[in-house]
């Protein structure tokens, strides 16, 4: 990798960062505020959004372990496989796997 690449992924895990960190201080600024009265806005926000941080960290940490996965796959690819064999058999697993998670999790749904 080269410095565009580390300034790129600095630049996003910045930017991810604050978004969480604007979330935190929403969240605590709502807690500590003596104001009986919230406005409109900010109860419609809290009944769509209960889990904002739970949300943000799940983005972070996928985020996390999608670029751990991609720089696997370059590895893998470079040392013990072929693109042609990489790009035949990741979509075959990915379909089969997906279509196994389909089941396990939305068996509900797929029976109605």
């Amino acid at each position: 990798y080269n410095q565009v690449h580390l300034l790129g992924v600095a630049v996003c895990s910045i930017g991810i960062a604050i978004n969480a960190l604007q979330d935190y201080r929403e969240d605590k600024a709502l807690e500590i505020s003596d104001d009986a009265v919230e406005s409109e806005q900010e109860e419609l926000i809290e009944a769509d959004y209960p889990h904002k941080m739970l949300g943000d960290t799940l983005a972070i940490i996928g985020g996390i372990l999608f670029g751990i996965d991609n720089t696997l796959q370059e590895v893998a690819v470079q040392d013990w496989g072929s693109q042609l064999e990489y790009l035949g058999c990741m979509p075959f697993f990915a379909t089969f796997i997906s279509f196994v998670q389909m089941l396990v999790l939305e068996r509900e749904q797929i029976l109605d």
